[in-house]
């Protein structure tokens, strides 16, 4: 079975990484490690605070070339298909 992955990790791996994720969509660097923790909130570890966060996450990999779905950012998804979006994705930037 493969492994899923939260919400921020499909994040982090759009942006290259967990310290890009937050700065993308206007906050603080350091926030996107208290949105893996589960820090200070009554949620899960892994998920967005909030709609507008997951909103914002999807139209800053919009900007990017990446169409993130939305079920990906409110429920995770299987770290296969991801790659196989990111890789696509990639692929689709480097022949424009």
């Amino acid at each position: 079975m493969d492994a899923k992955m939260t919400p921020v990790d499909v994040a982090a791996a759009a942006f290259g990484g967990l310290s890009k994720v937050a700065p993308a969509v206007g906050q603080h660097r350091t926030r996107g490690w208290h949105w893996k923790k589960g820090k200070g909130v009554s949620r899960p570890a892994g998920d967005f605070p909030s709609l507008k966060v997951v909103r914002d996450v999807r139209a800053a990999a919009a900007a990017r070339g990446i169409d993130l779905p939305v079920a990906w950012l409110v429920y995770g998804a299987p770290e296969a298909e991801v790659s196989a979006l990111l890789a696509a994705a990639q692929t689709q930037v480097a022949a424009e």
